[in-house]
């Protein structure tokens, strides 16, 4: 890998802490929200990287323009899933009992006027991914899907794993948010129900859209 470091970032519920988690146990020393989090916009913050390579967080996506020897990985996981997955864990800016997160992420972009709360949540999800998006003509950029990743992602890393550790890791952090689909209570979200043509636009372009 040609860069000092790297970041892992899209959305949030796009699976940041798995990504940590399957780097760190792989052998890349990767946090979840520990360089980059919600305080990360105060003045006079700086990032510290002394105990890590990278960062696997949703709160980098504001600073991306700002990276030049970093490695951006943008990470986009099923809207299907991934928003289903924002209601239930209380994402969505405007939602009762907004968290610090949810507050830097209202700084950053403006998903005001909608009252419904799904389509609320999926103008959030395409504006969060649009700010990493701002880099894609960099060489420092690279985008892949949840769904797809693979070993070959960790030896593009640098990372050596074994086939049995892998599949180790994939028992305890399974893909698919615990909230959605088989792993929870919460349906998946019907596409169609969307009305945003600039959401419908990305997840056609992510391959989401079949």
């Amino acid at each position: 890998m040609i860069y000092e470091r790297f970041v892992i970032t899209g959305n949030g519920r796009s699976g940041t802490r798995y990504a940590s988690e399957l780097l760190t146990r792989s052998g890349l020393p990767c946090a979840h929200q520990r360089v980059y989090h919600e305080r990360s916009d105060k003045p006079g913050w700086l990032p510290d990287w002394k105990h890590y390579v990278g960062d696997s967080t949703a709160f980098a996506a504001p600073f991306v323009q700002r990276f030049k020897k970093t490695l951006v990985i943008h990470q986009v996981r099923d809207p299907r899933l991934s928003i289903p997955s924002m209601i239930y864990n209380k994402h969505v800016v405007g939602q009762e009992g907004m968290n610090p997160g949810l507050a830097f992420i209202s700084r950053h972009v403006s998903v005001g006027g909608f009252s419904d709360l799904t389509e609320r949540a999926a103008v959030q999800w395409t504006a969060w991914n649009l700010l990493v998006e701002s880099i894609s003509d960099r060489p420092n950029y690279r985008r892949w899907r949840l769904e797809d990743v693979t070993i070959d992602h960790l030896l593009w890393l640098g990372v050596a794993v074994g086939a049995d550790i892998y599949d180790e890791l994939h028992k305890e952090w399974p893909k698919q948010p615990k909230n959605t689909g088989s792993r929870g209570g919460t349906k998946a979200l019907d596409l169609g129900q969307i009305k945003s043509p600039e959401f419908h636009e990305m997840v056609e372009r992510y391959g989401y859209g079949g």
